[in-house]
C-alpha cells in the first residue's frame, strides 16, 4: 500500500527517475506561467508520486512541475505518496500510460520510444504487446522490437525532426536504415532550405544513391563548387530548395535529366498555340504523350485540331516520341 509522508526534494530522484520520459516524448512539459500562478495561489494539493526502489533509491513518477515549482521557492521538503518496491513495474507503466497517452500518441516517434522504454524496464514482451502496443495503436508483429531498437539508435535531433512532422512508421523505418551522417547532414541544411516530411525523406534518399554511386564520401560531396553556390545564394528558402533539389536530381538521374531537356525542346520546336499543351511522363516509364486543349467555343476545337492534324506538326509529334 502506497504510504503518504513527507520527503526531502534532494532524496528524490528526477532526471535519473526510471520513469523520466523526458527525452522520451518530445512534447511540452514545462512549468507554465499559469501553472505557476494556480500554485502561487493554492500552494501544491496533491501529493507527489513516488516509488521505491531498490531500498533506498526513491524515484519520481508524477509530479515534475510541483517539485520544479518547490525547487524555485526554495523549500527542501514535498508531500508524496510513496509506493513500495514490492509495486510491479509493469503496473507502474499502465499509470503513466494512462496519464500520458495523449502526449504519446502525438507522434509515432513518441509512441516508439515510450515502447522502447517500457521494454528496456520491465522486459516482458507479452506483456507490452497486450497492455502497451495494443492500446497504442501499435500492430505487434515478430520483428517490431527489433525494429524499435534500430530506430530508437538514430541521433536526437534526428527524431526530434520526426517527432515535429509527424513522420508515419513506415518512414522512420526507412530512413533508420540510412547512414547517420546523411540524415543529420540534410538536417543541418533545415536553416538554408526549405525541409518538409517528404522533401527530407526525397533529399536523403537522392544523397545516399549519389554517394554510393560515385563511391564519394559526403565530405567531397559538399566540396563542389555547386553545392556551395547553392547555399550562398541569396533569396527565399524556397529557391535554394528547388536549385538543390535539381542539382541532386542531376547528379542521380543524368540521362533522364539530359532525355526530359532534349524532349522539352522538341515539344518547344513544335510551336503549338497556347492553348494546346503536351505532356509526358517525367519518369519516362510511360512512352505516350498527353494532350491538353483548352477551349471556350466550339470553333476552338476544330481550329485545335486543324493544328494538330497538320503534316508538319504531326511529323515533329512523331520525333517527340521517338525520343521517349
Amino acid at each position: 500500500m502506497p504510504q503518504l509522508v513527507e520527503i526531502d526534494i534532494d532524496n528524490i530522484l528526477v532526471e535519473e527517475s526510471l520513469f523520466n520520459l523526458n527525452e522520451v516524448i518530445f512534447s511540452e512539459d514545462i512549468l507554465t506561467d499559469t501553472l505557476k500562478s494556480s500554485l502561487e495561489s493554492l500552494g501544491v494539493l496533491e501529493p507527489v508520486l513516488l516509488y521505491k526502489y531498490r531500498d533506498k533509491e526513491i524515484h519520481l513518477i508524477d509530479g515534475r512541475k510541483r517539485i520544479e515549482f518547490l525547487r524555485d521557492k526554495g523549500q527542501e521538503k514535498v508531500k508524496a505518496l510513496l509506493l513500495p518496491k514490492s509495486t510491479p513495474l509493469n503496473e507502474l507503466f499502465s499509470y503513466i500510460l494512462y496519464q500520458k497517452k495523449t502526449q504519446i500518441l502525438e507522434s509515432t516517434i513518441n509512441t516508439i520510444q515510450f515502447i522502447k522504454k517500457v521494454s528496456d524496464i520491465c522486459g516482458d514482451t507479452d506483456w507490452i504487446i497486450k497492455n502497451i502496443c495494443i492500446p497504442l495503436r501499435t500492430k505487434p508483429h515478430k520483428r517490431l522490437f527489433e525494429e524499435i531498437e534500430i530506430i530508437t539508435e538514430l541521433p536526437y535531433e534526428v527524431r526530434r525532426f520526426f517527432h515535429e512532422k509527424r513522420f508515419s512508421y513506415k518512414q522512420i523505418l526507412n530512413l533508420s536504415y540510412y547512414p547517420h551522417e546523411i540524415l543529420t547532414t540534410v538536417l543541418s541544411w533545415r536553416g538554408e532550405i526549405y525541409l518538409t516530411a517528404s522533401l527530407f525523406e526525397e533529399i536523403v534518399v537522392l544523397l545516399k544513391d549519389i554517394l554510393k554511386a560515385n563511391r564519394t564520401s559526403i565530405e567531397e560531396f559538399l566540396s563542389d563548387p555547386k553545392i556551395k553556390d547553392i547555399f550562398k545564394a541569396d533569396g527565399p528558402q524556397k529557391k535554394r530548395t528547388e536549385a538543390l533539389r535539381e542539382f541532386l536530381f542531376k547528379k542521380r538521374y543524368p540521362i533522364l535529366v539530359e532525355t526530359n531537356k532534349n524532349i522539352k525542346q522538341a515539344i518547344d520546336e513544335i510551336g503549338l498555340p497556347k492553348n494546346i499543351d503536351i505532356y509526358w511522363d517525367r519518369t519516362l516509364e510511360n512512352k505516350e504523350l498527353i494532350v491538353k486543349l483548352k477551349i471556350s467555343l466550339p470553333e476552338d476545337l476544330i481550329q485545335n485540331l486543324d493544328i494538330l492534324s497538320n503534316q508538319k506538326t504531326l511529323e515533329k509529334i512523331l520525333k517527340v516520341l521517338d525520343k521517349l
